[in-house]
């Protein structure tokens, strides 16, 4: 499995895996997108809902990942 360790500061976090990256909302930290950086490298559009099970993951990584720290 290609992946970037999760990142996190205070409320900010993102999680990098195959060319998709999950990133949560700085504003509202229950708010997470998830993008196609091979097809949208400027992340402008959230593929949440095309890729429910991959962005559950990816949620699950960060957090096992934040909860390392």
């Amino acid at each position: 499995m290609d992946a970037v360790p999760g990142m996190t500061s205070d409320r900010r976090g993102a999680k990098v895996r195959g060319g998709f990256k999950l990133q949560k909302n700085e504003a509202d930290p229950s708010i997470w997108r998830l993008y196609h950086l091979d097809e949208d490298p400027g992340e402008t559009t959230d593929v949440s809902e095309n890729h429910p099970k991959l962005k559950a993951e990816l949620i699950a990584a960060f957090n096992e990942y934040a909860n390392g720290l």
